[in-house]
């Protein structure tokens, strides 16, 4: 299972752009948060369709119910945080730049690690603090050595 999901996450790297550093750091993130990003989704979006789930009353949408503005802000800055174009043309074409239930799972997962990993916990977009708990293990940002 978990070379499944290597080969996975590969071939969306490959898709995305990512260099194998980028890729390293990023599955990292994705590892250490894990269980807060399922902590949030399971208060956001479980039973509302999840990657696709839509507020009915709001801008917000995806798994993580990232609002429209919110999204168009953290989006550039896990791009330029993991160096890498985290959206495809054809997702762009689609709105996954403009609102995120329009991004493929990967892209809010990456998003939503970028925001556990590197944002301080007062620029979280989620109050959920019991979700924070379940962050792994912070590791370093920096890619200047072993």
């Amino acid at each position: 299972m978990r070379k499944q999901k290597i080969v996975a996450i590969v071939a969306a790297f490959a898709v995305i752009g990512l260099s194998a550093c980028d890729l390293r750091v990023a599955e990292e993130h994705l590892d250490a948060t894990y269980n807060a990003r399922q902590c949030i989704i399971d208060r956001e979006s479980r039973e509302a369709g999840m990657y696709t789930a839509e507020n009915p009353t709001s801008t917000a949408s995806g798994a993580y119910q990232w609002l429209d503005s919110s999204w168009q802000v953290f989006l550039p800055f896990a791009e330029e945080h993991y160096a890498a174009r985290l959206t495809s043309l054809e997702e762009e074409q689609a709105g996954a730049r403009e609102h995120a239930a329009f991004a493929s799972p990967y892209v809010q997962d990456i998003v939503a690690a970028y925001a556990l990993m590197v944002r301080p916990q007062n620029a979280r977009p989620w109050p959920y603090r019991s979700c924070w708990t379940k962050i792994g293990e912070t590791v370093s940002l920096r890619n200047d050595g072993p």
